[in-house]
């Protein structure tokens, strides 16, 4: 056969006619790279699309893909390209509940143009738009394409929240700032470590640095913290100092700064995790490794909601809790938790404590005056077991014996991660009395 393709006079050329062959195959390749083309009719030209919210508007901001960027008509060489940018509310999403699953499959079906024209472009390829006309507590989807037939990119989303009750980190900074200033014989602000992402983790200690209770806030960046805390110690500094000297307070308002900086500007959905994609209430050293099942899912899953990371105090945020705890011995501590701003008083402490009856007993005692002094007489018990192994209450157990909760939220707590301003009046009022009569029933003890 190969003979009868090959005459015999043509057989030593064989190589080199295979390789002209295969060089000719590509040839349509090596054009292409050469010569850069335009996107087909109805693909997107534009990619990295980005909502971001700052100071209660969206930003909104997109590249020209590398296609169009590289064709004739992309680089912004046409000034009067028009530009269309779409948005589309979305009330349906409830920050907790409905997820990613409720953006996914959006499309700009009945959306409003909000701008059409053109925009000048950043390095010849970028372009940024503003959205004044948005409101906190509403979620807003976007998609952006041109007046050249092209399938529209997108979506994405970004929910705008309240910045007076939703923190961005440097608010919470600012007012940490501002009482370390204020109150400088009873207050030190200190940098405890750093993030994954290299944001510094602060602290307050307040008043007596021998004997003091530790107060730590949005370990899960969805959760509460900082709103809560801060205004707390503002109003014990201000009305209460004296109680202080008996006994101190520590304080880290925001641990998973990262993510929740995320959810600040903007990112819809409630966020668990570090920015390492590890639950930092599950990779502190006490018990670590234990496998919890807990809200359906997995805690050795990497996948899961409650991944535990790949080693105990992998992560630099428990790093930093776990030597904070090691220096101050907190008498007892409250770990804030619940959705977004708000917190209950809901106490749960670690399960592993179930058969330690003088723990449980000293657990419950401390939570009594707290819940009292936050909503009122309440039937006991006032904690109940729940913390699971690699969580901050599992290891102030094992490691001190000092009561240590989490709180998480009640009928008390709304939903949600748009709290009005009464409702965040109120629930200030309510730990601010827990808190101080935490510290005054820890300063009767010996």
């Amino acid at each position: 056969m190969t003979a009868f393709l090959f005459p015999s006079f043509l057989r030593r050329w064989r190589p080199v006619l295979a390789l002209l062959g295969g060089l000719a195959l590509f040839a349509p390749v090596m054009a292409f790279a050469a010569t850069p083309v335009p996107p087909p009719p109805g693909r997107g030209l534009f990619m990295d699309l980005v909502a971001t919210v700052r100071d209660s508007k969206v930003r909104v901001s997109f590249y020209q893909s590398t296609r169009f960027w590289q064709s004739p008509t992309g680089k912004a060489k046409d000034p009067k390209l028009v530009l269309r940018i779409y948005r589309k509310e979305v009330p349906s999403l409830v920050f907790g509940i409905d997820y990613e699953e409720i953006l996914n499959d959006l499309r700009p079906v009945a959306a409003d143009l909000i701008w059409n024209g053109p925009l000048p472009a950043i390095n010849e390829r970028k372009y940024e738009f503003t959205d004044e006309h948005v409101q906190p507590g509403h979620t807003y989807v976007y998609w952006v394409s041109s007046d050249q037939g092209d399938a529209p990119t997108g979506p994405k989303a970004a929910r705008v929240r309240d910045p007076q009750t939703f923190w961005p980190q440097d608010e919470t900074e600012r007012r940490m700032a501002a009482l370390a200033a204020r109150y400088p014989q009873l207050v030190s602000e200190s940098e405890i470590g750093r993030t994954v992402l290299g944001r510094p983790i602060h602290a307050l200690r307040i008043g007596n640095r021998e004997r003091c209770i530790a107060l730590v806030g949005a370990v899960h960046a969805g959760e509460s913290g900082p709103e809560l805390i801060v205004p707390a110690l503002e109003r014990i500094l201000a009305e209460h100092p004296e109680v202080l000297r008996e006994v101190g307070i520590v304080a880290v308002p925001t641990v998973n700064i990262d993510q929740r900086q995320r959810l600040a500007e903007g990112y819809p959905y409630y966020l668990r995790k570090n920015a390492a994609g590890v639950d930092i209430n599950r990779n502190f050293a006490a018990l670590w490794g234990e496998v919890s099942y807990a809200y359906g899912l997995i805690s050795a899953d990497p996948e899961a909601a409650t991944y535990f990371g790949p080693r105990p105090v992998s992560e630099p945020e428990d790093v930093a809790i776990t030597a904070l705890v090691a220096q101050t011995k907190p008498l007892a501590l409250f770990s804030f938790h619940c959705v977004a701003a708000l917190t209950g008083t809901d106490f749960v402490r670690s399960t592993a404590s179930a058969g330690d009856a003088a723990y449980t007993q000293k657990c419950e005692d401390v939570a009594k005056v707290y819940v009292e002094a936050a909503a009122g007489p309440t039937p006991g018990p006032h904690s109940r077991l729940f913390c699971t192994g690699g969580s901050l209450p599992t290891l102030m157990w094992k490691e001190y014996g000092a009561p240590a909760f989490d709180l998480e939220g009640t009928e008390l707590a709304p939903f949600g991660d748009m709290p009005t301003a009464e409702q965040m009046v109120r629930f200030r009022a309510m730990h601010a009395r827990g808190i101080l009569a935490t510290l005054r029933f820890v300063a009767q003890k010996p």
